[in-house]
């Protein structure tokens, strides 16, 4: 099986972000992936997961940056 990887590209707050998301093999009862390792800009931006609807994150970074984030990913 082929490792699924997630293109990200957004703004947020006048700075522009280019990653990628690459899903957990790990996933809930209606197969969506349980986290998200998360790269921005070349740089480890933590493990994302949605819990009680909002996404979390496993590092400590911007609310604000993480839900936005979050977004992009549902979008994809």
């Amino acid at each position: 099986m082929e490792a699924i990887i997630l293109d990200l590209a957004f703004q947020f707050e006048g700075k522009t972000y280019n990653g990628w998301a690459k899903p957990s093999a790990k996933t809930d009862d209606n197969e969506i992936p349980s986290s998200y390792h998360i790269v921005l800009n070349g740089v480890f931006f933590g493990n994302l997961s949605y819990n009680n609807g909002q996404w979390i994150t496993d590092s400590q970074r911007d609310p604000k940056l993480v839900q936005k984030v979050g977004e992009q990913i549902a979008q994809v």
